[in-house]
């Protein structure tokens, strides 16, 4: 999810935790909290391409990070004359840090990138995919409840009520989610299946900015089928398009550790094109910002490799921009036009 979500987010729990608290220091804290995981960005800007997929969501977004560091800054706040803004000190201090740290971690944890929650014990990455990282329809209201906090402080009353409104209408909205992919998956099973189009697994994730298109890829033997479904579609008849997998392409650098890294990241839904010399490792997780519009496919996360005997060059492609074009087709998409 975006920062600013996570920052409003972290501060808006920090109202809950404080109350009727007018300091404005709690929920500074908290947003600074909601968004601390992402501090792993930082080295990335510094680092190959590669990097992203070792440090981004890793260890500070793991569940240790958030116990660990939570009483480390709570003391730190506390001996700040921290105890003058929260009532109990260390222990309020201790508490805001962690529940905008864990809001941060489990936030992310229903998005499709995949979120590394129990490192260093395990490298295994939750992504339940609920909800698209960037969500209007989530983040406004989450960002209204903690600009209550602020733009309240004189009316207690009118500031609580729009606070809880906000977080409320945050956790239903993302609790609808859930239940909307419940029906996406039927929807794409159900049709898959009309199509005989035979698969051992389906992996849908809904399209930036909306919970109401979706993209589905079913994995066969030698092909993914993508699809498309808006919920505002008129049919529940998905239009397949098949990519061949061609991993064979990559056969005898696959153990590389960095492919390896590439692959478990991609969760294997991924193709292989050959371009002039060079492999085109295409991520198909998030579909094409074009949305089966017919345009060239565009690929968020797309990487060229080069073998070098042996010893891949892994360079990550740049050719997702959200052009004008490219928005209006994906929000035509959206609208249910085919």
């Amino acid at each position: 999810m975006d920062p600013l979500t996570h920052g409003a987010l972290g501060a808006a729990v920090a109202g809950l935790v404080t109350g009727k608290d007018k300091d404005m220091r709690a929920p500074a804290v908290g947003a600074l909290a909601g968004a601390l995981p992402d501090i792993d960005i930082i080295p990335t800007l510094f680092l190959g391409p590669m990097s992203q997929l070792d440090l981004h969501r890793g260890l500070t977004h793991s569940l240790l990070f958030a116990a660990l560091i939570s009483p480390i800054l709570g003391f730190i706040l506390y001996r700040l004359n921290g105890k003058q803004a929260v009532p109990h000190g260390f222990t309020a201090w201790s508490l805001i840090v962690l529940l905008g740290i864990l809001s941060h971690i489990l936030l992310d944890c229903f998005t499709s990138y995949g979120t590394r929650i129990f490192l260093p014990f395990s490298d295994y990455r939750v992504a339940w995919g609920t909800i698209a990282v960037v969500d209007p329809l989530f983040s406004l209201p989450v960002i209204l409840a903690a600009l209550s906090l602020f733009l309240f402080r004189q009316n207690d009353a009118v500031g609580k009520r729009v606070l809880h409104a906000g977080l409320s209408l945050g956790l239903v909205y993302c609790a609808a989610t859930v239940l909307n992919k419940e029906h996406i998956d039927s929807v794409f099973r159900r049709s898959l299946a009309d199509q005989d189009i035979r698969f051992t697994r389906l992996m849908t994730t809904p399209m930036p900015f909306t919970n109401f298109l979706w993209v589905g890829i079913a994995e066969g033997d030698h092909y993914f089928y993508t699809g498309y479904y808006s919920n505002l579609d008129g049919r529940d008849t998905i239009l397949f398009t098949q990519d061949r997998k061609n991993h064979e392409y990559i056969r005898e650098i696959s153990g590389h550790d960095r492919v390896r890294k590439l692959i478990s990241f991609a969760r294997e839904f991924y193709t292989i094109d050959a371009e002039e010399g060079t492999l085109i490792f295409n991520d198909l997780r998030y579909g094409s910002l074009a949305a089966g519009g017919g345009a060239e496919k565009q690929y968020i996360f797309s990487y060229a490799i080069t073998n070098n005997g042996g010893n891949p060059e892994i360079i990550r492609r740049v050719r997702s921009r959200l052009s004008p074009e490219t928005l209006l087709m994906l929000f035509k998409r959206i609208a249910g036009v085919q």
